[in-house]
């Protein structure tokens, strides 16, 4: 585990989430991280923190009673809000899922705002962040470890 008590990951490394049953919930992968990412969406805006990264996830999904014991509901997302950005100084960004960020895509690249039982999806995802080096984490189950990206 990382100093931060994640599972750090290289790019390509599949990650996954098993619940009780001994499924996976959750299975992905990232693909591609892109430091400093230009939108393609044409209503996109300048960066409000400093700089987008695009992440490109594939991922797959479980049982509708598997989404439901990690994730309260029948399907998930990749919530910008379960992802932290830990700059080179170790200072953790507060928010990095902006208004421009949500913007930055043109359409049908992004991933699927929800992801239902037993489904496969790939797209991308645009985070807002404070530096362009540091360490990209995503935790998406309270009270779990995550995992992380070095930028």
């Amino acid at each position: 585990l990382s100093e931060r008590g994640n599972i750090p990951k290289q790019i390509g490394e599949e990650a996954s989430l098993t619940a009780s049953s001994g499924e996976k919930a959750l299975s992905f992968k990232v693909t591609d991280i892109q430091p400093h990412f230009q939108c393609t969406s044409p209503y996109a805006e300048a960066p409000e923190n400093k700089s987008f990264v695009k992440i490109d996830i594939t991922a797959s999904t479980g049982s509708s009673e598997d989404l439901q014991e990690l994730f309260y509901g029948d399907s998930m997302m990749f919530n910008p809000y379960d992802w932290k950005f830990v700059d080179s100084s170790g200072r953790t960004a507060n928010d990095i899922g902006t208004a421009a960020s949500y913007m930055c895509l043109d359409t049908g690249e992004s991933l699927p705002d929800e992801i239902g039982p037993g489904e496969n999806v790939s797209g991308s995802l645009i985070l807002d962040v404070t530096d362009t080096s540091g360490t990209l984490v995503y935790a998406p189950v309270y009270d779990s470890a995550g995992w992380e990206w070095s930028l």
